[in-house]
């Protein structure tokens, strides 16, 4: 009996030890196949310790749960212990914002956003080889080394950078988790206040506004599964602000290098009227929402786990959104303040999100924490 307990408590021990190297070498592949077992065997070890009130009952009475009594007490001190050392492996490292954005970690990355902005970078990736994607339309140039070396000096794998809206934001992987850090250098004004403005930034791909042009405003079964966006929304917005005129002449562009400045401006124009509150965007015929399981539909195509929807979730609750007659369509409440105008307007720019396929994306910023002088943070 004395052997069980004693192996009771030695397989506790080394439960804690795993999860804690989990928790700092989580890409060992042997580690995640002996946490396996070692879960295997405390499995067998609990059994073992059930079986064993009956085996010593004879010869110890009640002192036969002893066994047991001690593998409860060695997995509650187990978990007890492991949580404390999960969170002093996690101090100090992006995954604890509290700990780890101060000092000379806040002015080295400080100093790594202020000289990527500005040079037209969208994103940059130090994951060997560094590799660096430029604003659609401007020339290729290196990342600065100092912007790489904080971000590989801190673990971060990349940096997403919006020229825009003076935004830099570094991202961290860990345990399946993204842990994102945005600074911005416009700090009078805090992320959740700020209104979609859709730049040539956000474009992701200029010849998806040529598929747009040639596709029409309908697709066939087949079609639709080569295409991301939805014709039955974007053509008909797109006919009515730019002109068939254009359209056309979109049409017999070979690539995105053949569209001129002025229209991409005119296009730009044309998005950035459409998430307005005033487009009412959000009660085009095409969209639905369904309250019993949260449900969007696009033209079809439903979802539930896109962060419009939680918006949209959150605007019928306050009253900002209302159903129509079918209570599947919305309508948009009259009479809104400045605040509510703004959260309509993101609803709308999500939605172009989709519905615009790969033209371009707009990032929202709704459950970034401020952490002050600047600094937001957010895990997903």
């Amino acid at each position: 009996m004395r052997r069980l307990v004693l192996l009771n408590f030695l397989a506790a021990l080394l439960f804690v030890a795993s999860i804690v190297s989990f928790e700092k070498y989580e890409s060992s592949g042997a580690l995640m196949l002996a946490s396996m077992g070692l879960m295997f065997f405390l499995l067998v070890l609990a059994l073992t310790n059930v079986v064993a009130i009956f085996a010593f009952w004879g010869r110890y009475k009640f002192r036969g749960f002893y066994p047991v009594i001690s593998f409860t007490v060695a997995m509650v001190l187990c978990f007890q212990i492991s949580r404390y050392a999960t969170r002093l492996m996690r101090a100090g490292t992006p995954c604890s914002p509290d700990s780890f954005l101060s000092g000379q970690t806040k002015i080295d990355l400080e100093k790594a956003a202020t000289e990527a902005l500005g040079q037209s970078f969208k994103f940059i990736r130090c994951d060997p080889p560094v590799q660096v994607q430029m604003i659609v339309g401007h020339p290729q140039k290196p990342a600065p080394a100092d912007t790489i070396n904080a971000l590989r000096k801190y673990g971060f794998r990349a940096m997403e950078v919006d020229d825009a809206e003076s935004l830099a934001t570094f991202s961290y992987y860990h345990m399946r988790a993204w842990y994102r850090y945005t600074y911005t250098t416009n700090k009078q004004v805090s992320l959740d206040s700020r209104s979609p403005g859709i730049t040539e930034t956000d474009i992701e791909d200029w010849s998806e506004l040529i598929r747009i042009a040639r596709q029409g405003d309908h697709a066939t079964a087949a079609e639709a599964a080569t295409i991301v966006f939805r014709p039955s929304v974007v053509y008909p917005y797109l006919k009515e602000t730019l002109g068939q005129a254009q359209l056309d002449s979109l049409k017999i562009c070979s690539s995105g290098l053949n569209i001129s400045a002025e229209q991409k401006q005119l296009v730009l124009d044309a998005l950035n009227r459409q998430w307005l509150p005033s487009s009412r965007l959000v009660e085009n015929p095409d969209i639905t929402y369904e309250s019993s399981n949260h449900m969007l539909y696009l033209a079809g195509c439903g979802m539930d786990s896109f962060w419009v929807v939680f918006l949209i979730k959150d605007l019928l609750a306050d009253g900002v959104l209302v159903y129509a007659a079918d209570h599947s369509h919305l309508k948009i409440r009259d009479n809104l303040s400045s605040s509510e105008q703004n959260r309509v307007a993101w609803v709308h720019v999500g939605l172009m999100n989709f519905l615009y396929g790969n033209l371009f994306k707009k990032a929202e910023h709704f459950s970034d924490k401020s952490l002050g002088d600047g600094w937001y943070f957010t895990t997903k």
